[in-house]
This record gives C-alpha cells, structure tokens and sequence, in this order.
C-alpha cells in the first residue's frame, strides 16, 4: 500500500530555489538568456534540484527537459525561471520602465505552461528572477489574483504600482566546506594532503593559500575525472626534471602517485593559490551538475516513465 510522503517544509523549498537563483546568475549569458530547472523529491522524498535548461534564446526555455530530468511531473514541487535584462532593453525607451515591472511577473505563457503540466494541484510554487536580479514566489494558482491586482496599473500604464510576490534572499552556491555536502570528504582529504605538502616542501603560504589551492584542486578532480576520483591519497608538487624547480604545478593523486595508472588532475599552484574559493566551488557546482545530467541521459539515476510527460509549453511571453 502507497503512502502519501510528509510534505516538505516550504522554507527549505525556498533555499533551495534561491540556490538554484544562485546558479542562473552564476551562467556567463544570464543577462541574454532564459534558464529553468525545477524542484523535487527523488524516490526516496529526498528534495532536490535538476540541473538547469536553456534553449539560447530569450523569451523561452525548455520546461519539458526539466520535468522529464525530475522524472515525471508528480515529483515536482518548485519551478525555477528567469526572465533576462535582455527583454527591457529590447523594449523602446519609453516602455522600459514597464517593461521592467512586468517582468516581475509571471506571463501569461508562464501561467499557461504552469496550469497545462500540473492541473489542479496547489502544491506547486513558482519562483521567478525578475530582470531587476530579485527571486520572487509565486502559487501559479493564484495567476487571476494577480491580474486582478495588476489590472488598474495595465490599464493606466502606472509603473510604479505593479504589485509582486515576496521577494526571497539568494543563498551562495553549496559549500565543500560543509559536513552535509557530498564532496566534503574529498575537500578535506585534498585539503589536509595539500597542507603536508607545502610542509614536506618547506614551501611557505599566504593566509588561506591552502584552502584555496585545496578548492581548486577539488574542482579539476570534478571537472576530469567525472565522479570517478573518490579520495586523494596524496597532494605533490612537480618537479622540473631539468632545472630542478619545485611547485610549479600541483597534483591531486587518487592511488599511488609513482603509478602512471593513478587518477591525477593539477593546476598551476599560483593561479590555484589566487583563485577565490567561491569560484572553484561554483565550478564543482557546474561539474556537479553535467554529471547528473549525463547519468540521467544515460538511465543510470532514474527510471523515466514510458509515457512521456504532458507536452509542456516552454515558459515565455
């Protein structure tokens, strides 16, 4: 006999919509570019988020894609959408303003899209990052509320009074620092290996040059090997075989690293020992994601059901 999971509660829904915010900002053409990714439990009621789907365009982008990633519109409880600067600048002078404040809101095409792939259902938030880089929610049940409340300042053209949802704040990218984070073990064992190795070579360090050679390293093991390399045995320094240079470069080593055979990723040890920490976490982040993405396509996560799910307009205006 089925059992009806225990429902979510709704704040960590919203943190996670506002990492997934985090991650549309983080996209180099988010100011050009529609993105869309939604929330939902896995199979065992976990709550999760899948990667995020772009068409390159503007005015749309592929909701179907991000359903069938969460595997079947049931599973869903959050919608992730943005609409870009792009869309008031291509407005004329005069109509940017209000261009600007509309695109606060849902359009009518996000409503349809939102209405077609879920029905009746009430459990269903929509989260929006307007042109003005601010996360709002939304019950897309609620879409006649809104227009009714919007009407008057349609009409009259009264830019300043269109009223939207609450705004959310935008949490960072998730941190390797964190014991709940999946790559956390592997932070620590690159961490601690990279600080015996500047301490075998008597080379010194600048205040937090550990941790951020230790980032980056994790994120070229992520962005290399795919989820392949699971723990680092050591952290060595290159040599230069002529000149006798050490540190050069730096290595991560899964196995021994005397072994050709060993899983290996390196960096440059001064563009590790400069690079912020938040950017090397936003790229584990990114490598993060096309890996479940890949093992989606590939079956290896989740059974997609056989019947496809309800067409879904992409969201637009």
């Amino acid at each position: 006999m089925s059992t009806v999971p225990p429902p979510i509660d709704q704040d960590r829904i919203d943190a996670l919509a506002s990492e997934v915010t985090h991650r549309i900002l983080s996209q180099p053409d988010y100011k050009q570019n529609e993105y869309v990714a939604v929330l939902y439990r896995d199979d065992s009621g976990e709550l999760k988020a899948t990667p995020l789907f772009g068409t390159g365009h503007t005015d749309r982008a592929p909701l179907g894609r991000a359903l069938a990633a969460a595997g079947g519109n049931d599973r869903v409880v959050g919608v992730v959408h943005n609409h870009p600067p792009s869309i008031v600048a291509t407005a004329s002078g005069s109509d940017q303003d209000e261009a600007r404040d509309i695109n606060k809101l849902p359009s009518d095409n996000d409503w349809g899209s939102a209405r077609k792939v879920f029905g009746d259902r009430d459990d269903v938030t929509y989260y929006l990052l307007g042109p003005d880089m601010a996360l709002r929610k939304y019950d897309y049940q609620d879409n006649a509320a809104w227009d009714r409340k919007n009407e008057h300042e349609h009409r009259n053209r009264n830019r300043s009074r269109f009223e939207t949802g609450p705004q959310l704040q935008v949490e960072p990218a998730p941190d390797p620092r964190a014991p709940d984070h999946p790559d956390h073990a592997l932070y620590r064992q690159i961490l601690e290996k990279t600080q015996e190795a500047y301490e075998k070579a008597g080379r010194p360090a600048a205040e937090g040059e550990h941790e951020r050679v230790a980032a980056s390293l994790l994120a070229e093991t992520k962005r290399d090997h795919r989820g392949r390399f699971e723990r680092a045995d050591a952290v060595v320094f290159s040599v230069d075989p002529q000149s006798g240079e050490v540190g050069r470069r730096i290595f991560a080593v899964q196995g021994d690293p005397s072994d050709p055979a060993s899983l290996r990723s390196d960096a440059k040890t001064a563009d590790a020992a400069r690079q912020p920490l938040e950017q090397s976490f936003d790229k584990v982040y990114d490598a993060n994601q096309r890996l479940f993405l890949q093992q989606h396509e590939r079956g290896d996560l989740l059974q997609v059901p056989q019947q496809p799910a309800a067409p879904a307009p992409a969201p637009a205006r």
